[in-house]
């Protein structure tokens, strides 16, 4: 019996429910709808797992591919210009966009939905900052040995007069 109330002397005979038929459509949407999103929800899962932007002291790569690897690299000395940028939803969430622009052809790399925007545009900062100085005191340490060694071969143990001559027999 269900909850509607029957009569005096009022007998059920037959109770029925609606078919699942009717139930068919709402599935049917539902499965397709789920049924198409799940595959581009585990691809961009399966992205994202895949995808790494690391800063090195001498580079900033970009590798991404599930199937396919790719990857962009930018070195340290030929980056021009770092920019970041954050939507209000970025700001609240705290990620967004860094772009990297260097001097080759290929124009410039954008890194995607990044966790913390600003410290990762802060740190290849730091990074081409502290890269330019070591290269700088590499060169320094260079010219002054070169400097040295022409100090020693400028001044010879022998006095200029007392010189043999290679091509003279006498």
């Amino acid at each position: 019996m269900g909850t509607y109330l029957l009569k005096q002397e009022e007998v059920e005979v037959r109770v029925a429910i609606p078919s699942w038929l009717m139930l068919l459509p709402h599935v049917i949407l539902t499965l397709v709808t789920v049924g198409f999103w799940i595959p581009i929800l585990l691809y961009y899962i399966l992205r994202r797992a895949t995808t790494r932007y690391v800063v090195t002291n001498r580079r900033v790569i970009s590798e991404y591919g599930i199937l396919n690897k790719k990857s962009k690299e930018s070195p340290l000395d030929r980056i021009n210009n770092i920019s970041h940028s954050q939507s209000i939803v970025g700001r609240i969430f705290n990620y967004g966009d860094v772009q990297i622009q260097t001097a080759s052809e290929m124009g410039a790399t954008v890194f995607k939905f990044l966790p913390a925007p600003k410290q990762f545009k802060w740190e290849i900062t730091n990074q081409v900052d502290l890269y330019k100085k070591s290269h700088l005191e590499d060169q320094a340490k260079v010219m002054a040995q070169a400097m040295s060694r022409n100090k020693v071969e400028e001044s010879p143990a022998i006095s200029s007069d007392s010189k043999e001559c290679p091509q003279c027999a006498e």
